[in-house]
């Protein structure tokens, strides 16, 4: 039923709150099953909100709903059954990607004791999650050991795919555009690794695909990647005049650009549908989450430590719980760290 609603709000016969609201009762499901439905179906929303205002409401969401589901489960693969193995890897990844608290605490910890140590006890089921977690939630220190691990160490090719994946995960613009840049890299791989994990990411690979398309040997197929995440008029216009610039592509390339302008209109088409009620709804549900909390016997610390998150503002003061994004500064959103009971 959740993966049908999803569906039919994509090409417009509902609403997508409708299908979202669907979720609200996912702090009580513990079914596989359940919940690899809904993490396939969410994918098409996190996309068309990843460089929204509104991300940080679907973020705090997801993190409080997934919260039980990763606690019951955690960290240890010796425990439980088949299902249980394939759950507790969704869990994990959920819980990373929308920033829970321990999740993240957990994968800096052991991250860093595989940079102090040398010895990567990281399962292996995990490690991009870990990697790229520790990465986004880290700081330099954390990227160049990524770095480094990948140039110098040469550790084969699936782990070094982690690892280079994982740099994208950064969101620091300086870091970003340095690793676009550097010349170890093959800057189409770089621009993959890159576009997805953040609106900075995009917004950096973009404008470095478009200003050294040729310089850089790129391919249309690196341009065309894009689009599954441009949903405004000025992503359409960008994609127009990339079309314009190279009007002598072949045939077929110009078959593929027009696919392309026409799934920027759909998503374009769907946020115009969706993105003001979703954002309404976001809103009230994490209020009543937040309500929820305060009225809940949970120690909420007046100032909470951030460690590694930003270098420069670690403390957060005054009437936020545990586990949520604030927005603080226009360069970003700061992770609250949530007590882990």
């Amino acid at each position: 039923m959740i993966d049908d609603a999803f569906k039919l709000s994509q090409p417009f016969h509902t609403d997508n709150v409708n299908a979202l609201r669907l979720t609200e009762y996912m702090d009580k499901e513990f079914s596989y099953i359940i919940w690899e439905t809904v993490i396939v179906a969410l994918g098409y929303t996190h996309d068309m909100l990843l460089r929204t205002s509104e991300f940080y409401l679907f973020e705090n969401y997801w993190s409080d709903l997934v919260t039980p589901l990763y606690e019951s489960l955690g960290w240890d693969f010796s425990l439980g059954g088949h299902l249980d193995y394939f759950q507790r890897i969704n869990a994990i990844d959920m819980a990373c990607m929308y920033g829970q608290a321990h999740c993240v605490n957990e994968s800096l910890t052991q991250y860093r004791d595989w940079m102090s140590t040398g010895i990567n006890n990281i399962r292996d089921e995990v490690r991009a999650t870990v990697y790229c977690t520790a990465i986004r939630h880290g700081g330099l220190d954390e990227w160049n050991f990524a770095y480094f691990e990948s140039v110098a160490n040469n550790p084969g090719q699936q782990e070094t795919n982690r690892l280079r994946s994982a740099m994208g995960c950064t969101e620091k613009a300086w870091l970003l555009q340095r690793y676009l840049e550097d010349d170890n890299f093959t800057a189409s791989n770089v621009i993959s690794d890159i576009r997805d994990k953040s609106s900075v990411g995009f917004s950096l690979a973009w404008d470095y695909a478009m200003n050294n398309f040729e310089s850089r040997g790129l391919g249309y197929n690196n341009i065309w990647g894009f689009e599954d995440y441009m949903n405004t008029q000025y992503d359409l216009d960008q994609m127009n005049l990339f079309g314009s610039r190279h009007n002598n592509m072949s045939s077929s390339d110009a078959s593929n650009f027009y696919d392309a302008i026409e799934r920027v209109e759909t998503n374009i088409a769907w946020m115009d549908r969706n993105k003001a009620s979703t954002k309404d709804w976001l809103l009230e549900v994490t209020g009543i989450m937040a309500t929820r909390a305060r009225t809940t016997n949970v120690d909420i610390p007046k100032y909470v430590y951030v460690p590694h998150r930003h270098d420069d503002t670690a403390i957060i003061q005054d009437g936020k719980y545990g586990g949520k994004r604030v927005p603080r500064t226009a360069e970003g959103l700061y992770q609250l760290a949530r007590p882990h009971a």
